[in-house]
């Protein structure tokens, strides 16, 4: 079995990654920011009950011998919270410099998704530029002496069944589909 990755290794994961992976580490980032003060303040007197057994005398049934050892195995009160409030102090500093770096990758992350989806919205008005360019000129063609509008769909589409397709653009000059002149120019749908 895997060990679960750590909230770094996800992070760093979503950074390579695409948008969902970057939104999973951003709500994980969030959670233990939220839940780490919590844990951390629950700790501290669960730790300092673990010394308490230190600070108190010994019970009646320690023998006389032992408690001639007493003053050795006694430690002061004093001795053992300032170590606990240190750890405490120490985890409190970690955690905020845990969730001011999660505060960095999440702003890192936003930036990512930003700039993606800048280059998605210039990508598509560069699609739309090209394809208005090429919409903007229709084709023509002049007709010939010898041509019809099936010979003319076999030319320009490479099928003389089309041809209807030329007469329907072209129905504001060409009246009968069997009578087409020299020299007029049609338009090519």
């Amino acid at each position: 079995m895997s060990e679960p990755k750590s909230l770094f290794d996800r992070i760093g994961d979503a950074l390579r990654g695409g948008k969902h992976e970057a939104a999973q580490a951003a709500e994980s980032a969030q959670e233990v920011a939220r839940t780490l003060p919590d844990r951390v303040e629950e700790a501290i007197p669960q730790i300092s009950e673990g010394f308490q057994p230190l600070l108190t005398a010994p019970s009646a049934a320690v023998s006389k011998s032992a408690e001639g050892f007493l003053p050795l195995v006694t430690v002061p009160s004093a001795a053992v919270s300032e170590p606990v409030v240190d750890a405490a102090a120490e985890a409190r500093a970690e955690m905020a410099a845990m969730k001011q770096q999660m505060k960095e990758q999440e702003l890192a992350l936003r930036r990512q998704q930003y700039e993606l989806e800048e280059a998605k919205r210039q990508a598509e008005q560069q699609v739309a530029a090209a394809t208005s360019r090429a919409v903007v000129e229709p084709r023509t063609y002049t007709v010939q002496s010898g041509d019809t509008l099936s010979g003319i769909a076999l030319e320009v589409y490479g099928n003389a069944s089309r041809w209807p397709e030329i007469f329907e653009a072209n129905r504001d000059q060409v009246s009968n589909p069997n009578m087409i002149y020299v020299g007029q120019v049609l338009k090519i749908p």
